[in-house]
């Protein structure tokens, strides 16, 4: 097999892999936005407590009011106001609370990271405070503890064991911790007074009722009286709290990050593992009202505007101005149109990267007058202080902006899956050309494209500057222009077409000849057939059951499991997977290889049929690429798409492999055969002149 074409085959396909990054796996946060103010001086509270129950679900909360007798005193008692959160897929503990302090979903670039951390910085209510402590699981408080005027107090992450018998030990650890730190405030001046300054946040991670929930399951004696303990915690908080400051300008807040199904799994998109509950009590807080359900992502903007901080730049949350109770509605106001801004923001700055284009469309819903409209109305509504309905009015037109935000952060994908797949075509017709032909694949010359090509080279450049593309979004726009290019330095197509049709037209009968069965029909048919089987396979093994089946299949092979991976390592278990499913095809390919009797050529035909095959199956799965769901559906997305490009490449490089292993094999055979005839010759030639002598 020739090299040259094995090297190609891996640059064409590593690019395409990591074409997916570019066109679905990127990150949704905006760089470079200004913070939007709230223009007042005044604001409800002067710090605000954020209490974070890991893994607590809404249903559990509801039905154990015994369990939480403090936090259930304040809803019954109409201290403050009550209701669910619904968090958003997947349901797991660090888009949760990115979620909660930062107000956006998961940033989907996390992917590259092995969903362990986000990959790109984030505004936070953090960045925004003027202080911040935090106490909890490491996992989660290293999320946010990456900042000047932050502190972070976790307990080791061995700590952290879902095969405890009682793990309300976490909790009882960070209600410790913030014990020792309040006492050690009264003899630190300087703590003190950073402590008393405004704009600060504090927040408590506890995990427990999370990690007795995945040991013992949601139903467990554990879990639900791990609430008992997060309750009486913060029953003693509040009154060290309230003893230390002694101002009642202090904000609190109840929540969780995510559910849990009644196995004790999360991450998908259950009613169990999205609603979540909240109470919201003191400084700027109604007092009372009807149960409300809010997003998971409005309480970024709550506790922003609670302390009188600028909203996180990024933030898709909606401010709940129903939950605020401050002393003038003027204020509610201002803080509701500090969020349309932060809003505005982030459509503007999207939109003006992809305004230039002469074939630019707006978002349909919500266009530049819409928004100015929404702008000139609210701003009059704010002169003849009908603050209510300037409320109401941007809460109905909110979740449109951030419609908008989502199409134009997705405006490109249409045009790089487009150019994705093209390149995608090309190749597949490279390697159907070098199926007909595979004398002449080593020959370096047709790397270089040919004057008629510059043209289309010069026009790609243009177009990826005027669409301000970057260097790899630029390549998929090349990549088929390059691929056509060779294609054409291998075959002469339009050489080969040109005469063709020189010859035809110079017949009298031209006509006839080109509708006749020989010339259009059988090639057409031909092309048909081959098309059709294809498609066919590739249908079929992107059939679920397929999949089903393996899985099945795995089941009954428990020698596969005997040495588990016990913590959560997505990219080695990818790696294991992998290794996993090329041992057979190597073995595979040793048989074939020792079948066909080292003919290079039969050899190369059989992996060009692959490529054809798996390329298209490649092509498929890239347009069902997802980017919102759970990290499963993500993820499954992916394995798909990675497994079915890596299959060719597998095939290509084992067969390469297995044909010089064997022919290796039969080298040193031919080797260690001859060395006994040579010796035996020695030997008798020896004899031979001594009984000469």
């Amino acid at each position: 097999m020739s090299w040259a074409f094995l090297l190609a085959s891996i640059t064409v396909h590593l690019i395409l892999i990591y074409s997916i990054f570019d066109v679905y796996y990127t990150s949704p946060l905006v760089h470079g936005l200004l913070p939007q103010y709230i223009n007042s001086k005044e604001f409800p509270a002067k710090r605000i407590f954020i209490f974070s129950a890991d893994g607590l679900r809404y249903d559990t909360f509801s039905k154990h009011p015994d369990m939480s007798p403090y936090l259930h005193s304040i809803i019954n008692n109409r201290k403050g106001v009550y209701g669910l959160s619904r968090s958003h897929v997947p349901t797991e503990s660090r888009p949760g609370h990115v979620a909660i302090f930062a107000g956006i979903t998961e940033d989907i670039s996390a992917v590259a990271k092995g969903w362990k951390k986000n990959p790109v910085q984030f505004d936070s209510v953090f960045n925004r405070s003027s202080n911040s402590w935090m106490w909890g699981s490491p996992d989660i408080v290293n999320l946010f503890d990456d900042l000047p005027n932050t502190s972070s107090y976790s307990y080791s992450a061995d700590e952290e064991d879902f095969a405890s018998s009682d793990a309300s030990k976490l909790d009882k650890w960070v209600f410790d911790s913030f014990e020792k730190f309040i006492a050690s405030a009264n003899t630190n001046d300087d703590l003190k007074a950073k402590m008393n300054e405004p704009r600060s946040v504090f927040f408590l991670h506890l995990l427990g009722i999370d990690t007795n929930g995945h040991g013992n399951k949601p139903q467990s004696k554990q879990y639900i009286e791990n609430i008992k303990v997060v309750d009486s915690g913060i029953k003693k908080v509040q009154e060290k709290v309230d003893e230390f400051f002694g101002d009642q300008r202090t904000a609190w807040l109840f929540t969780s990050d995510h559910g849990m199904t009644d196995w004790g799994s999360h991450g998908a998109g259950s009613d169990d593992e999205v609603l979540t509950p909240f109470v919201a009590w003191g400084a700027g807080v109604k007092k009372g009202g009807p149960k409300q359900d809010i997003h998971q992502i409005d309480l970024a903007p709550l506790i922003s505007v609670l302390i009188g901080s600028a909203i996180p730049v990024n933030s898709m949350g909606i401010l709940p101005v129903q939950m605020m109770e401050s002393r003038n509605s003027n204020y509610e106001f201002k803080a509701i149109e500090a969020n349309f801004r932060q809003l505005k923001e982030q459509i503007s700055s999207l939109k003006k990267i992809k305004s230039n284009r002469f074939w630019f469309h707006q978002f349909s819903k919500f266009g530049d007058k819409a928004m100015d409209s929404l702008r000139n109305t609210l701003t009059q509504l704010g002169r003849d202080r009908r603050f209510k309905v300037a409320n109401s009015l941007f809460a109905d037109n909110a979740h449109l902006m951030k419609e908008a935000i989502v199409y134009y952060h997705r405006y490109d994908r249409q045009m790089l899956g487009a150019a994705v797949s093209c390149s995608f075509i090309s190749w597949i017709a490279l390697v159907v050309s070098f199926l007909n032909n595979s004398n002449s694949i080593g020959n370096y010359y047709l790397l270089i494209p040919r004057q008629v090509f510059i043209l289309p080279f010069a026009v790609s450049t243009m177009f990826s500057i005027y669409c301000s593309l970057n260097i790899s979004q630029s390549l998929y726009i090349f990549l088929p222009v390059y691929l056509i290019s060779v294609l054409e330095n291998h075959s002469n197509i339009s050489r080969r077409v040109s005469e063709h049709m020189k010859n035809l037209l110079a017949q009298p009968d031209w006509l006839n000849k080109l509708i006749s069965v020989d010339l259009f029909v059988k090639p057409f048919i031909g092309f048909i057939g081959f098309t059709t089987t294809i498609f066919v396979f590739v249908l079929t093994f992107m059939d679920r059951s397929f999949l089903a089946a393996v899985f099945v299949l795995l089941m009954f092979l428990p020698q596969f499991y005997s040495h588990p991976i016990v913590s959560y390592c997505p990219f080695t278990m990818a790696i294991l997977l992998i290794l996993k499913l090329l041992i057979p095809i190597l073995l595979v390919s040793l048989a074939f290889s020792s079948v066909v009797r080292f003919n290079r050529e039969s050899i190369q035909r059989l992996c060009c049929f692959s490529l054809i095959f798996t390329d298209f199956m490649s092509m498929c799965f890239f347009h069902q690429l997802r980017d919102d769901g759970s990290w499963l559906d993500i993820g499954m997305s992916i394995s798909q798409f990675i497994v079915s490009m890596c299959i060719s490449l597998a095939l290509l490089l084992l067969l390469s492999l297995s044909s010089h292993m064997m022919a290796l094999d039969v080298k040193l055979r031919s080797r260690f055969s001859s060395q006994p005839k040579e010796v035996e010759s020695l030997i008798s030639k020896k004899f031979y002149d001594a009984d000469s002598a």
